[in-house]
């Protein structure tokens, strides 16, 4: 393929993208006002008692925190259409907050509300899973070990710190990824357009496939693995072993590893 064609592509890509970010505005936000608030709230928190090996998270539209504490809960404030339910079974907590009508919000910007799910778990909690799908908003996760991690957004940032995985498998439509303080021994990354952003992190095998944008490394240790950008720059900066790179349009550099 012909850099020509991959640029062409790339940006087909980018539309697709901002496609999908329209789709999943008029799927979530219906109606508008001028000048008034008409956007009801349901918020609660949800106190949970028992085991707990895995977290599966679907949602339309909130900001999806993740994090150990002191106690089991889980926490929300959204429009009242994505009041989740929540059930923790067998060892399975599941979240799904899906719309169940209308949303009717501002067209102007005036309205300001708070819309989040925050799942706050023991201290101790080892996860043989969590797996997390949004399809508009922030994900941020805080001190977990988890052995499988999951995480789809289609229009969102995901800001990931202190999280210990056998496996990572992140996908990102629209937005940046950006992770610290972490370690994998396996870490897949694809992501449309979007950053990709490595912090004082380990990784035994490292993919990252991005169709525009940057994918960075910051006093990182890798040991192998494959970074490719059609649109964007790739630097790799810490103890970097084997560890291929490809650009189509953007330049690439790499640290060797220490001997």
């Amino acid at each position: 393929m012909t850099l020509a064609s991959k640029i062409i592509i790339t940006i087909v890509s980018i539309i697709t993208v901002l496609a999908i970010i329209a789709g999943v505005s008029l799927h979530v936000v219906r109606g508008f006002s001028f000048g008034r608030d008409v956007v009801k709230t349901a918020e609660g928190t949800i106190e949970l008692e028992g085991s707990l090996s895995e977290i599966i998270l679907d949602a339309d539209h909130s900001e999806i925190t993740v994090k150990t504490g002191s106690e089991f809960s889980v926490s929300y404030c959204v429009p009242e259409a994505l009041e989740p339910k929540v059930e923790l079974k067998n060892g399975t907590l599941t979240v799904n907050s899906h719309s169940t009508g209308s949303l009717n919000l501002v067209s102007l910007g005036n309205v300001h509300y708070d819309n989040y799910i925050t799942i706050i778990i023991p201290e101790d909690s080892e996860l043989a899973r969590v797996s997390l799908d949004v399809d508009a908003g922030e994900i941020n996760l805080n001190n977990l070990d988890v052995s499988k991690l999951q995480l789809t957004a289609d229009a969102g940032n995901i800001q990931m710190d202190s999280i210990t995985s056998n496996r990572m498998e992140i996908d990102v439509d629209a937005g940046n990824i950006e992770i610290r303080d972490s370690s994998a021994d396996t870490m897949e990354i694809d992501a449309d357009a979007g950053n990709v952003e490595l912090f004082d992190s380990t990784i035994g095998t490292l993919t990252a496939d991005v169709d525009a944008g940057n994918i960075e490394s910051h006093d990182c240790t890798i040991e192998s693995g494959r970074c490719e950008a059609d649109l964007g720059n790739i630097n790799l900066r810490g103890d970097i072993g084997d560890v291929s790179t490809h650009t189509s349009l953007g330049n690439a550099s790499t640290d060797k590893k220490s001997a």
